[in-house]
């Protein structure tokens, strides 16, 4: 990163009605100069749709090729960094739980895993078509965009939710920390084992075994990164 270059990032939590289908809504603003450029990763996570006004990406999956000038990228839920690089520039992001993709987007999520998409290529994406078109719509105005944001998600979120009851009972068995194995897993939700996996890998992404593996590695970095006194051992 060029010095003098400048990065904000303003986290923005949905309305209460929006929380069960989101992690958060963020704005970054980018100003590197006519010519720097910041680097960065991120960690696996689940999916999320980026928009951006000023310079577009590059964009990678650990190992996979780059994705180039897109002024919006859906990541499908990752199980490895992605790294992207970018100049002068505002994006907003929009974090899209498991819950959220099944209210939203309603494709099997297991399609799109791993996956860096331009939204406009992707029939399944279409949803994403009137917000990405309209979010920067006029002079900058942070608090103009969130709002469009979320009423976007708002007159969408009346549409029913297939499987909603147990997504959620599958969520709250993948983050606690008591449930380390999938035959848990099941134990915990009280359905089925071949259900367990179905949902998993049509709502999350994938199977429950590898759900499990990337939540005790998330837990061990939050941790790290979160306490002081730890050191990356």
């Amino acid at each position: 990163m060029a010095e003098g270059t400048q990065v904000q990032v303003r986290f923005y939590q949905p309305p209460e009605p929006l929380r069960r289908y989101f992690t958060t809504f963020y704005m970054t603003e980018i100003n590197a100069g006519p010519d720097g450029a910041v680097t960065d990763y991120l960690h696996p996570e689940w999916a999320n749709l980026r928009v951006f006004d000023g310079a577009l990406p590059e964009t990678r999956l650990l190992g996979g090729a780059p994705v180039r000038g897109l002024n919006a990228i859906v990541t499908g839920p990752t199980t490895s960094s992605v790294k992207f690089t970018i100049g002068s520039a505002r994006i907003w992001g929009i974090g899209l739980l498991p819950l959220g993709w099944a209210k939203f987007v309603g494709a099997p999520a297991a399609r799109f895993a791993d996956r860096l998409c331009d939204p406009a290529g992707e029939p399944d994406l279409a949803v994403f078509k009137p917000l990405i078109e309209t979010l920067f719509a006029g002079a900058a105005d942070e608090q103009g965009e969130l709002a469009r944001i979320i009423a976007f998600f708002e007159r969408r979120a009346q549409d029913e939710t297939p499987d909603e009851a147990r997504i959620v009972a599958v969520h709250l068995a993948l983050i606690d920390p008591a449930v380390s194995t999938v035959t848990e897993m099941a134990e915990a939700t009280g359905l089925p084992g071949y259900t367990v996996e179905r949902l998993c890998r049509r709502h999350f992404g994938f199977p429950p075994s590898l759900l499990l593996r990337r939540q005790r590695f998330m837990r061990s970095l939050s941790q790290f990164m979160l306490d002081p006194v730890l050191t990356w051992r």
